[in-house]
């Protein structure tokens, strides 16, 4: 497939938009004066972060891990522990994604809870979402 130079222009110029972008950059000290807490962005690597970085252990697997073949995708919605999909509401992406969604499936794997086709509801979240 042929693509013109008008395509990789327009491609190059929206990758350089969204790595060079500051969108949705806030401070969300509640002291204007205060120093800033900045939310949103790329993180500035400093000397003190690259060192931090540099200190985590490097993962060492066993025998067994590294010789297991992993997948290539994995469809949870077809597992028993998948709870059904809920409107969100109110910037909750990220609570939904990490509570309601993953660790409700963690948690429901563990007890091996079937929450695939259910009406009762207090079984799909976990008490941890009131502490978001």
């Amino acid at each position: 497939m042929i693509y013109s130079m008008k395509f990789f222009s327009v491609l190059l110029v929206c990758m350089s938009l969204c790595l060079y972008s500051g969108a949705q950059t806030i401070n969300v000290n509640p002291d204007p004066d205060g120093e800033l807490w900045l939310v949103g962005g790329i993180p500035s690597y400093t000397q003190e972060y690259i060192e931090f970085l540099n200190e985590i252990p490097e993962l060492q697997l066993t025998q067994i891990s590294s010789q297991t073949p992993l997948p290539g995708m994995v469809d949870n919605s077809m597992h028993k522990y998948m709870r059904p999909i809920f409107w969100q509401l109110h910037n909750s992406c990220s609570p939904a994604a990490g509570i309601a969604y993953n660790f409700t499936y963690e948690i429901n794997r563990l007890r091996d809870i079937d929450v695939s086709n259910i009406e009762d509801t207090t079984k799909c979240y976990s008490q941890y979402a009131i502490n978001i």
